[in-house]
């Protein structure tokens, strides 16, 4: 009887678990085998391809917000002249079209300071372009070609693969950076000046 409390006591944990990881879109972290030394298939299935969807996926959320936020801020400023040469007969009319007015200059200044905030145009690009380098790097070195070919690398496997995941890992360092820079705060320098 006991046991079979038990057992419903982790079941109803592990669904709560598994809920909770659904709402925060946690995922279990894959890690490599410490039994084994890691493979380059390990690499390609654990590390490429989780940030190559990761990068696309991003590309593809920063272009739906940039292009939802652009059009509001296009469809709302371009109401705002239409609603103040509407005609107006008594005061509750004008009040009405400044409310309006007031109301999508408020909607144009959020979705502005939004696009600001996020810099989902840069992150779209620069998500979209890390991408095709990463899958650029990988094509070549599927096929064998440009860096990866036998010409200049011989026929050694051990220094095509080491090469990769060198290119995969600047590659992925780069965009870090460049995220970085572009979402750098301004300091502000709150020192006191000094009386001369």
């Amino acid at each position: 009887m006991e046991s079979e409390q038990e057992s419903n006591n982790s079941s109803k944990g592990n669904s709560f678990l598994n809920f909770f990881k659904k709402i925060c879109k946690a995922e279990d972290v894959e890690i490599y085998s410490h039994d084994k030394e890691p493979t380059i298939e390990d690499y390609i299935e654990r590390r490429y391809k989780p940030q190559l969807q990761y990068y696309e996926k991003h590309s593809t959320d920063n272009r739906v917000r940039f292009y939802i936020s652009q059009i509001v801020i296009i469809i709302v400023s371009a109401l705002i002249p239409i609603i103040n040469i509407i005609p107006t007969d008594n005061n509750e009319n004008i009040n009405a079209i400044k409310m309006a007015s007031s109301i999508f200059g408020f909607i144009i200044i959020v979705a502005t300071g939004f696009l600001q905030l996020t810099k989902s145009q840069e992150n779209w690009i620069s998500y979209r372009s890390t991408a095709e380098l990463l899958k650029t790097e990988y094509n070549l070195f599927k096929m064998k070609t440009g860096d990866y070919s036998d010409e200049k690398i011989g026929n050694d496997n051990r220094k095509r693969e080491q090469l990769i995941v060198n290119r995969i890992e600047t590659i992925i360092s780069e965009e870090g950076k460049k995220f970085l820079s572009s979402h750098e705060k301004f300091e502000v320098d709150i020192k006191p000046k000094e009386d001369k």
